[in-house]
């Protein structure tokens, strides 16, 4: 038996990552092995209705402590960077007899003696550095170098991202795996019960769904300018966004897209819902005509796959992770270029209710199938960590 530890992952700021890791822990359940013991490390300060959904987890043991409370995160790290350990984790960790850890986002030092997998999402930086002040460029560069000298397994998102490590961190070569994340099908929902769920939010009967975090580097403002274009042309599609609404790298970035909205006479086309409850995001997504990401960079985007898992058709950006993780199953447009999205939203306004609705059979088996297979890519990393040692 193998004991994997799982640290929290993502918070307030990154909804995503949070997701990753249930999504994560879940898959290991399913396809990882009778071999696999999944045990996650949480904070004290983990909100009820997070704790809630945690102890739902299929053939997971939970240990929270205050070693893992957000408040605590910044003084390890620093500690593991100036004495290379950080022993708080290390102690817990033992204490739980675990075998072998994931490092996300953090760092355990270089002198961490435990076997660990190190999670690099992507390489935004790399290729959007405008987005990030120097010090941040410089930390998230520090960071991944730390891990791959101190002989981690890189577990990387997508092929896209195994080349930008391999290119700009040589040194990590040999020690890359890619693992693509997959999330399982939604629980079967009629259209007539998904329309019921959302009926709070006044949609029309057709629109578009935007769920991204509303942060710079996913473009929101692009798609309202592509909004505004079809408008102009006489065209009455709804765009429904939903997301966090804080980028820290850009706190009034939400304010900017709520002034074009409102400076363009949008207010009716655009609806920006902000956070919604994952029920109902389900539901959305079962109702949406169409999922729009017209982000400028991705490392593996989560939306994506759940628009995959019930054949929500889509219309994405034209970024290589887009094209690795949808192949030909979505419309693209250059991400600059808000004339080519309008004249896509302009083919879906267009189409037949048929060819509209989502959560099609055999995308669900498909799903299934990919999540299945998610856990036993993850669980053969953590064996091959193990017994490199």
């Amino acid at each position: 038996m193998i004991r994997i530890g799982i640290p929290p992952i993502g918070g307030n700021h990154w909804l995503g990552g949070w997701h990753y890791m249930l999504n994560m822990v879940a898959a290991l359940s399913r396809g990882g092995g009778d071999d696999v013991e999944t045990v996650l490390f949480i904070g004290t300060d983990v909100a009820p209705a997070r704790l809630a959904a945690i102890a739902t987890l299929p053939g997971t043991r939970i240990v929270q402590d205050p070693v893992f409370d957000a408040a605590r995160k910044s003084a390890r790290l620093v500690r593991a960077l100036a004495t290379g350990l950080d022993r708080e984790a290390l102690a817990l960790f033992r204490r739980e007899a675990i075998d072998v850890v994931f490092e996300p986002a953090t760092f355990f030092g270089w002198r961490f003696p435990l076997p660990a997998v190190a999670w690099m999402p992507d390489f935004q930086h790399l290729h959007l550095p405008r987005l990030f002040s120097r010090g941040g460029r410089l930390r998230r560069s520090l960071g991944f170098r730390a891990q791959i000298l101190s002989g981690r397994t890189i577990m990387l998102s997508s092929a896209s991202a195994e080349a930008d490590c391999v290119d700009h961190y040589p040194a990590s070569r040999g020690r890359t795996r890619v693992v693509r994340f997959a999330v399982p099908a939604p629980p079967p929902l009629s259209y007539g019960e998904a329309r019921e769920r959302i009926a709070p939010l006044g949609l029309p009967a057709r629109f578009a769904l935007l769920p991204n975090q509303f942060w710079v580097h996913k473009n929101h403002l692009l798609a309202v300018e592509a909004m505004t274009k079809l408008r102009d042309q006489g065209g009455g599609l709804v765009l429904a966004m939903t997301g966090h609404g804080v980028d820290p790298r850009a706190p009034r970035h939400l304010d900017r897209i709520r002034d074009v909205i409102a400076e363009n006479g949008l207010d009716q086309q655009v609806r920006l819902l902000g956070s919604v409850p994952y029920d109902q995001l389900q539901a959305l997504m079962r109702s949406a005509a169409v999922l729009i990401n017209p982000s400028l960079f991705e490392g593996w985007s989560t939306t994506v796959e759940e628009a995959k898992s019930i054949g929500l058709p889509m219309i994405l950006s034209d970024i290589e992770v887009h094209r690795e993780q949808a192949l030909d199953d979505a419309l693209f447009f250059d991400p600059r270029d808000a004339d080519q999205l309008c004249r896509h939203l302009a083919v879906v306004e267009g189409m037949d209710e048929a060819d509209l609705v989502g959560d099609r059979p055999e995308a669900r088996l498909r799903a299934q199938a990919r999540h299945a297979g998610f856990g036993r890519a993850l669980a053969d990393v953590f064996r091959e960590a193990y017994a490199r040692g």
